[in-house]
């Protein structure tokens, strides 16, 4: 790449980002516990409007995190905003210059900082005191492209995706209220493509207890949307990526320092070594987890293999005993090595193929499907507080179903108007009556067909309402292209105005030659054969026309097409007419002002004539007068 010029870096979509408390939540007596932040999400809700704008319905992925308080969730989604950061700043060379692992952005920084853009980050510190509450989301949403970095020909390779980042308040919490635990879990799993537990040391009977409630309830959720089917049975599983993210893990074998040793086996301990260590004892310990959980909760194990498309395991080490002190003020350097190292390895693995979002039902989440399942779904959150467990799963199911019910409707309305506006060519082409019931009803059968096709989920009665809605629906696009077609019909002649005003105009110029000139002029009498033929021409071309059509629209629709050509005819005549005038005004004007030059010219004359000849009398005068004088 030496001697290649450098491809600049990408300028930002968006302005500095910030976190945004979407779900709110207080136990102060009086206040309502949970509730949801309209201005937050209206802020989220037009940040990615803006990236679809530019780039199109591109797929979403949520990184989530959640588990005990005070565990460093934030930490880690701080870590995810300075990668991300990173990659939106950097250039294609940039990226494509990285190795295994890339620690430059957690480097010569203040981690409790904002970003060098300003945006602003989690709130993180020191202390045994909770600072999460309720749910954060991040504001800006960072669009990124998946795949290897390091792509063939110096090309980040895959697929653009829309990255947010979620952060929830931490669980067992004794200062917060208990009964936010198992609403807030659900909340940040049914919202998030990869949901990371984030967990310090081993599970513990609350976890295990945390992690029961919810599987049974998505698992019951499942079952009835697909009509009591087991989430096992069916062909995909409903979510995409569980993550442990276990914190302060002590059984590496190999540390930082040890890079640039030589093993017991003789080889150089290099970096991508110790990092295929780390990963290894990573999937050990996932291995030992889930055989300690089929021990001891095999219902548990049975039903997260059956919900999750994907199950993994990361372990980082511990950050240093500088970081965790109370005095520590951001400064990067605190870090340890290994922990930068993996915390690095750790980002970059998580953002290649990040987990894209699809619903419980199987459908990719779009933008504003997503912003509108949180308010759905917090609505069922806030009923359930009060009681300390899960949503109803009859409310939860209800919503599911309705958002897909309407994401099916609108499907079927826009492919009805698609058919629509292709056959009747954006209403420039009139479709006969006979054709239009066949297309009609053609139409409106695939619409009903495939829809119905499509809802085999929720209850039927659910599903016979959005039925009747629908049918309702594609009455009122059939109208509106029953008066779209007639408007158009009006206009099958109207193409024609040109021509037949242009043939009007040499039959009346041809008339009129007849009379004044073809009798002793041979030059008109050749205009007068090439004016008959060009509007003899247009005429049997227009009759023809008619007759044409005369078949399918009938004398009604041929006279119903009449009175707008005869209109078009008129506006064409009378364009010509006001170009006509404007053009004899012009010629007028100057005939007149070269005729009024020579008559100044022709007046100006006799009126030297007349000095001339008042000069002369006047000197004959004067000279008697002289002759009288001297004769006295």
């Amino acid at each position: 790449m030496s001697g290649a010029a450098k491809s600049p870096a990408k300028t930002p979509l968006l302005g500095p980002g910030r976190p945004l408390q979407v779900v709110q939540v207080s136990s102060a007596e009086g206040d309502e516990p949970i509730r949801l932040n309209e201005d937050a999400l209206k802020e989220l809700e037009d940040n990615l409007a803006l990236v679809r704008q530019k780039h199109g319905d591109i797929p979403l992925t949520i990184h989530s995190a959640a588990g005990t308080f005070r565990e460093g969730k934030s930490f880690i989604l701080d870590c995810f905003l300075r990668y991300l950061y990173h990659l939106e700043i950097s250039s294609v060379d940039d990226l494509v210059l990285e190795n295994v692992v890339d620690s430059s952005f957690l480097e010569n920084c203040n981690l409790t900082a904002p970003l060098p853009d300003g945006s602003e980050i989690f709130e993180t510190r020191s202390s045994t005191d909770r600072v999460t509450a309720g749910i954060w989301l991040y504001s800006k949403p960072f669009v990124i492209s998946t795949g290897n970095f390091i792509g063939s020909g110096g090309a980040i390779s895959g697929q653009k995706v829309a990255v947010l980042l979620m952060d929830t308040q931490g669980l067992f919490d004794t200062a917060a209220m208990s009964s936010l635990d198992a609403p807030i879990f659900a909340l940040s799993v049914l919202l998030s493509s990869k949901q990371i537990i984030n967990k310090r040391g081993q599970f513990n009977t609350n976890d295990w207890q945390l992690l029961n409630l919810f599987t049974e309830f998505a698992n019951e959720i499942v079952r009835k949307l697909h009509r009591g089917k087991d989430p096992e049975l069916l062909g995909e599983k409903p979510f995409q990526q569980l993550e442990f993210l276990s914190r302060d893990f002590q059984n590496f074998d190999l540390e930082f320092d040890d890079i640039g040793t030589v093993n017991e086996h003789g080889h150089k301990v290099s970096l991508e070594h110790f990092l295929a260590h780390c990963e290894e004892a990573s999937n050990e310990y996932l291995d030992r987890m889930t055989a300690q959980m089929r021990k001891h909760h095999q219902a548990v194990s049975d039903r997260i293999q059956s919900l999750y498309q994907n199950i993994t395991c990361t372990c980082l080490s511990h950050p240093g005993e500088k970081m965790t002190s109370k005095r520590w003020q951001g400064d990067s350097v605190a870090l340890s090595d290994t922990f930068r190292a993996l915390v690095a390895r750790y980002c970059r693995s998580s953002f290649v193929a990040p987990a894209i979002k699809y619903d419980v039902l199987g459908n990719q989440m779009e933008f504003g499907a997503f912003v509108q399942w949180i308010r759905e779904f917090t609505t069922c959150m806030i009923a359930a507080v009060e009681t300390g467990q899960l949503p109803n799963v009859d409310e939860v199911v209800k919503v599911v179903t309705q958002h897909q019910l309407h994401k099916l409707q609108e499907d079927a309305v826009e492919f009805m108007k698609s058919e629509f506006s292709k056959a009747g060519k954006d209403g420039k082409k009139h479709i006969p009556d006979s054709q239009l019931e066949v297309l009609v009803e053609t139409v409106r059968s695939k619409c009903i067909k495939d829809f119905s096709a499509a809802a085999q989920f929720g209850p039927e009665e659910e599903i016979a309402a959005s039925l009747d809605t629908l049918a309702k629906k594609l009455s009122d696009v059939e109208q509106a292209f029953r008066d779209r077609n007639k408007l158009a019909m009006t206009k099958i002649l109207v193409f024609f105005a040109p021509l037949i005003t242009l043939a009007i105009v040499l039959y009346v110029v041809d008339w009129i030659s007849d009379w004044v000139c073809d009798a002793y002029l041979e030059e008109c009498v050749t205009a007068s054969s090439v004016m008959a033929f060009i509007y003899t021409a247009i005429s049997i071309s227009f009759i023809g026309y008619c007759a044409m059509l005369y078949k399918e629209y009938k004398p009604q629709g041929l006279w119903a097409a009449v009175g707008p050509l005869a209109g078009e005819v008129g506006a064409h005549f009378e364009k010509a007419s006001a170009r006509v005038t404007e053009l004899v005004d012009k010629v007028k004007g100057r005939a007149s002002a070269s005729n009024a030059a020579p008559a100044t010219a022709a007046d100006t004359a006799p009126s030297n004539a007349a000095k001339e000849s008042q000069n002369s009398a006047a000197g004959s005068g004067g000279g008697s007068a002289g002759a009288s004088k001297k004769n006295d």
